[in-house]
């Protein structure tokens, strides 16, 4: 056996149930597609007057011919007018691609959308979105997108919620009828006997105690003394105090007079002559006539004369007139037998 070729392994139970969901999943979306595609085909044939491409004698068209019979009906020359939905207009700015269109169309909460100027001329690629001008309106059909079915995820197509039954209990016993007792029974042979009550022994009594008469180690070795009271502390007699008859050193000082002390006189000053000479500050600086100065007289202002020429700052920052903003009206088709489902965007203006 070469060990380099490897067998295809068995798929398990689990994994081929697992398998066959997938497909059966991706079986249910191609017949959504198909369906959202013929449903789409019918629209386009109400709105040109023409018979539905999509019918019942045609069941197994491709979807390469789908799409050309779309194509070709979208840009018949006869197409009718598409009543558009007036109090869901909204104002966006001037689009420049298909791109800004579906940004702005997903306010709607549509799928499947298309595009028509002026609810007429249907627009299919940027060169006819280059043909808007200001204030036009822009009609958009599609389908809400809340009839489309729910998709499903992967967790709740394979893990299904399966209804459990309470369990149970077992049933309840059905009572027996007791039976009458005929045999003998063994309490027969054990007769019953008394039992005297049993007595706690009693305790023997105590001998009597006799007196001690002879001495212990403690009095015998510890001998009681006599001991003599302490007197108290007597303090001795004070002296007797005998008169003094000395002489003392404060006798030997005696009190002088002291004189008052008169202040000394100040030496009186000679008579002041007068100042008949020149100091040398007189010599120095002598004074000179000054010249008194007229204030400065302003001259007449000359009369102002217009400004007749113009600035550097208005030659070189001229003003512009600032183009006014182009803006667009796009607002939902109104659709024929069920009206339209979606909701209205919050910046919607009438």
């Amino acid at each position: 056996i070469n060990p380099n070729i490897h067998s295809t392994p068995e798929l398990t139970p689990n994994k081929q149930q697992h398998k066959h969901k997938q497909t059966k999943k991706l079986t249910q979306s191609l017949k959504q597609k198909k369906k959202a595609r013929k449903d789409k085909d019918k629209m386009a044939a109400v709105m040109a007057n023409t018979p539905s491409v999509a019918s019942s004698s045609a069941p197994t068209a491709t979807l390469k011919e789908s799409k050309n019979r779309r194509s070709s009906l979208a840009s018949s020359a006869t197409v009718s007018t598409i009543q558009g939905d007036r109090s869901r207009r909204i104002a966006v700015p001037m689009p420049r691609s298909m791109a800004d269109l579906h940004n702005n169309a997903a306010r709607f909460g549509m799928s499947g959308v298309d595009f028509y100027h002026h609810g007429k001329k249907h627009i299919k690629h940027d060169g006819h979105v280059d043909r808007l001008g200001h204030e036009h309106v822009v009609v958009v059909t599609g389908w809400d997108k809340h009839t489309e079915p729910t998709p499903m995820s992967t967790h709740n197509d394979t893990y299904k919620a399966h209804r459990i039954e309470p369990r149970k209990g077992p049933a309840p016993h059905s009572a027996r009828n007791p039976l009458p007792f005929e045999g003998t029974a063994t309490s027969a042979d054990y007769k019953a006997h008394t039992i005297d009550p049993r007595r706690s022994p009693g305790r023997a009594p105590a001998p009597k105690s006799e007196p001690f008469l002879g001495n212990s180690t403690h009095l015998t070795d510890y001998v009681p003394h006599k001991i003599e009271a302490r007197k108290a502390y007597e303090r001795p007699p004070a002296a007797k105090q005998e008169p003094f008859n000395g002489t003392r050193t404060s006798d030997d000082f005696c009190a002088h007079r002291i004189e008052a002390r008169t202040a000394p006189g100040r030496p009186k000053a000679p008579p002041s002559q007068p100042f008949n000479g020149n100091s040398s500050y007189q010599e120095a600086y002598i004074p000179h006539a000054v010249k008194v100065n007229k204030p400065f007289e302003r001259p007449a202002a000359s009369p102002s004369l217009p400004f007749e020429s113009t600035s550097e700052y208005l030659q070189n920052y001229m003003g512009h007139k600032i183009a006014k903003r182009e803006m667009v009206h796009m607002e939902p088709a109104i659709h024929q037998g069920g009206g339209y489902r979606g909701r209205r965007p919050q910046s919607a203006r009438h």
